[in-house]
């Protein structure tokens, strides 16, 4: 009968690659910008494009003073160009509307 020694795992080493660093994933605030983004174009256009812009710049920041990890720039920059973009078709829609109703009230407006 052959005895297999039992190998406990090495001690911990601070230095080696897979201890003491986190993860280089996007964080949760990136990935709600980017929810955020899209739910503008699907659920509620005007309040998930706000929070699409308010999320992504605050994690656009966080990441470019180091306190956040990297690779939840683009995601968090692809949620608030969403939102920007959301953002700039509703304010379009509103200005349609007033316009529209407004030459109504002045008799000009085609149907």
């Amino acid at each position: 009968m052959t005895h297999i020694p039992h190998h406990s795992p090495p001690p911990y080493d601070p230095s080696h690659p897979s201890h003491g660093m986190p993860e280089n994933k996007p964080s949760q605030m990136a990935w709600a910008a980017l929810f955020c983004g899209v739910g503008a174009w699907t659920l509620l256009p005007a309040l998930a494009a706000i929070a699409a812009v308010i999320c992504g710049h605050i994690e656009r920041k966080k990441i470019l003073q180091g306190e956040a990890p990297s690779a939840g720039l683009t995601v968090a920059t692809v949620g608030m160009i969403l939102g920007y973009i959301q953002l700039g078709l509703v304010a379009l829609g509103i200005f349609a509307l007033i316009a529209f109703f407004g030459l109504m009230a002045l008799g000009i407006a085609i149907l």
